[in-house]
């Protein structure tokens, strides 16, 4: 038991974290980044956070969908970092997590997994 709620614990936290930033302050904005269809989250310079579909880039503007549906467009001047989730990554983590919380007890007592 103790195993499993370590399992989920682990695969919570890992689901929530494997993000690429593809803008921050170390790397510029470029239109080249985004792909059109891909889903990002945005971070503006006054500290909001908007998850969108890419649909359109001109000179200034982002258009999107929200995870509702709704029309979202962002200014690109007010954009601080923008992250992109990793969904491959975050699945490889929750499946070598659990293999891990599986064998190491095991391995450490000596006794097949499932063991007494």
């Amino acid at each position: 038991m103790k195993n499993l709620l370590i399992c989920l614990s682990l695969s919570v936290i890992f689901l929530n974290s494997c993000t690429t930033r593809v803008v921050s302050a170390n790397k510029p904005y470029s239109d080249t980044k985004l792909s059109y269809g891909k889903t990002y989250t945005f971070f503006s310079n006054n500290g909001t956070k908007i998850t969108l579909n890419v649909e359109r880039i001109d000179e200034t503007t982002i258009y999107g969908k929200d995870i509702i549906g709704k029309d979202i467009t962002i200014q690109k001047s007010e954009i601080s970092k923008i992250n992109k989730s990793n969904t491959l990554a975050t699945v490889g983590l929750v499946v070598l997590a659990i293999a891990a919380a599986l064998t190491i007890p095991a391995y450490v007592k000596n006794e097949p997994i499932g063991g007494r």
